[in-house]
């Protein structure tokens, strides 16, 4: 009897011993295999760190090269750096040296020649001018980049002083616009003329085709067709908003009808832009197109609802 007790207990304490050693075996499985988890988020936290500090550099990149194109925008654009903005652009300096628009892009690296290789990089290469006249006509827009960024305000012009310095840069603009149309053909006139002002629009469209993947960005060809797109239909809804003012300053129902006719005219604006882009664009950078402009157009008229309240 005494025999079977003991050899019951060895078989119980073998029976523990062997649950315990799997128990063991289980313990140190489990903790391998946390072992090696803890190492891969290690090693997974490591990578999402490398690869976040890449992002945040290039993201950074990007930005500082945004900031740099709009500076350089800002200092080409006479309404811009112009009054206000320009005493501020000024006040970086003493308020003894008033410095010029034209020394102030030449600061940034930004001068006529160069604002003139960008702005009208999309026109200049098609044209097919003799060699004399193209030069004649980069002189020529050179001039008017130079006339464009000629400063017009400082710390002490009085407003009688302001006036007679930006009619005196229009009567200038005019002048160099003449002798332009003197060097091109009617057409591309029409199209000098679109471009002349659309420092704004490019910086859109350059931020537009950023956005795209590298395989859908826009050519050459597609750039310059939406470009003129856009300033075409802008350039006529601008004519309506001029015929709104008028409408706005007879008061009274013509008041009204301006209104209206604001509205009506942004919406075409819209629509035809994006019917001609249609022409133009694959599917999915038409459809990329629709989703950017439409905020735009969106803030338009919110904006133009607002000034009319």
């Amino acid at each position: 009897m005494n025999r079977e007790n003991t050899v019951g207990k060895l078989r119980a304490t073998k029976l523990i011993l062997v649950v315990l050693a799997v128990a063991l075996i289980c313990s140190t499985v489990v903790a391998g295999n946390v072992y090696i988890q803890l190492e891969n988020t290690k090693q997974q936290l490591a990578n999402l760190q490398t690869e976040n500090a890449t992002a945040l550099t290039q993201v950074r990149s990007q930005y500082q090269a945004d900031i740099d194109e709009l500076q350089n925008y800002i200092l080409s654009q006479p309404d811009l750096a112009s009054g206000a903005m320009q005493q501020g652009l000024m006040a970086t300096h003493c308020e003894s040296d008033v410095v010029s628009n034209n020394e102030l892009a030449a600061m940034a690296g930004v001068t006529p020649d160069v604002i003139v290789d960008k702005k009208y990089a999309l026109f200049l290469p098609d044209l097919t001018l003799p060699q004399n006249e193209m030069e004649t006509l980069k002189k020529l827009l050179a001039a008017r980049e130079a006339v464009l960024n000629k400063t017009t305000a400082s710390y002490y012009t009085t407003e009688e002083e302001l006036a007679r310095n930006v009619e005196q840069q229009q009567q200038a603009l005019e002048s160099i616009d003449k002798e332009v149309a003197a060097v091109l053909p009617q057409e591309e006139y029409e199209n000098y003329r679109l471009l002349k002002d659309s420092g704004f629009e490019q910086y859109q469209q350059k931020q537009f085709n950023r956005a795209l993947a590298p395989e859908s960005q826009l050519d050459n060809i597609q750039q310059r067709s939406l470009l003129l797109a856009k300033l075409k239909n802008k350039d006529s809804f601008n004519n309506q908003l001029s015929l709104a003012n008028q409408l706005a300053q007879d008061g009274g129902a013509a008041a009204n009808d301006g209104k209206q006719l604001i509205m009506s005219a942004l919406d075409s604006y819209s629509q035809n832009y994006f019917a001609e882009a249609k022409s133009v664009l694959t599917q999915e950078q038409y459809n990329a197109l629709v989703e950017y402009e439409s905020q735009q157009f969106s803030q338009m008229r919110r904006s133009l609802r607002n000034s009319m309240e």
